[in-house]
């Protein structure tokens, strides 16, 4: 007992007297356990200076890693009562937001009048208005999570726009942008007037409709 008490003293001080200790040790531990003595001080002096002079993996790495990054849509409409020559004004500012708050623009389509679907009320200068059509766009942008709150109160706060919508991007949605103007500038309208399509009781082709069609539409509008 007397000498392993010696040996951790000696191990505890890690100068001449540890040596001097281990020395000790040496004569009254027989040379069969000669060896267990060294490596267990060999140990001993390896954890210590580790422990003492390296820096553990996760401090080494604490920070150094980028914020991960997300993807989102802002779809906004701009009120109509901006003039036509100011929308695009009005939308740099919304890019503007997205840099301040740390982000990067991605894509966009440019913000175009068109009719609504249905009237929408917004309080301005102490009442409500209601509005018929306002300027669609939106932008895509990569963005901090950790940004988003402050991100949104300050569209929330933009005095020009009529409402609008943040959401975060799928891969299929990051993937297949929908381009709204684009949409409507390919969708074909056609008006038929059902008084000259039905001649004495027979079907005409109608710009190329199928006669079948139209005497089903004709159907329709009589049952109607």
């Amino acid at each position: 007992m007397q000498t392993l008490s010696l040996f951790y003293h000696g191990l505890g001080r890690l100068n001449k007297g540890f040596y001097c200790g281990i020395v000790q040790v040496l004569f009254e531990f027989e040379w069969s356990e000669v060896g267990v003595i060294f490596i267990s001080a060999a140990t001993f002096i390896k954890n210590k200076s580790m422990t003492e002079n390296t820096m553990p993996a996760a401090e080494i790495n604490s920070g150094a890693n980028e914020p991960e990054l997300a993807l989102y849509e802002l779809a906004y409409h701009i009120l109509p009562t901006v003039a036509e020559g100011e929308v695009t004004a009005v939308s740099d500012e919304l890019k503007a937001l997205v840099a301040k708050a740390g982000g990067k623009v991605t894509d966009e389509e440019a913000a175009e009048r068109f009719e609504l679907a249905y009237e929408i009320d917004k309080y301005l200068e102490g009442r409500y208005r209601k509005f018929t059509s306002a300027y669609f766009g939106w932008v895509r942008f990569e963005l901090s999570p950790s940004a988003l709150a402050t991100f949104t109160e300050a569209v929330d706060d933009h005095k020009q726009l009529l409402r609008f919508l943040l959401v975060r991007l799928t891969k299929v949605e990051e993937a297949n942008p929908f381009r709204f103007h684009e949409s409507l500038e390919k969708t074909m309208v056609r008006t038929i007037d059902l008084d000259e399509a039905v001649v004495e009781g027979e079907v005409a082709d109608v710009e190329g409709l199928e006669a079948d069609a139209v005497v089903a539409a004709v159907e329709e509008v009589k049952a109607a």
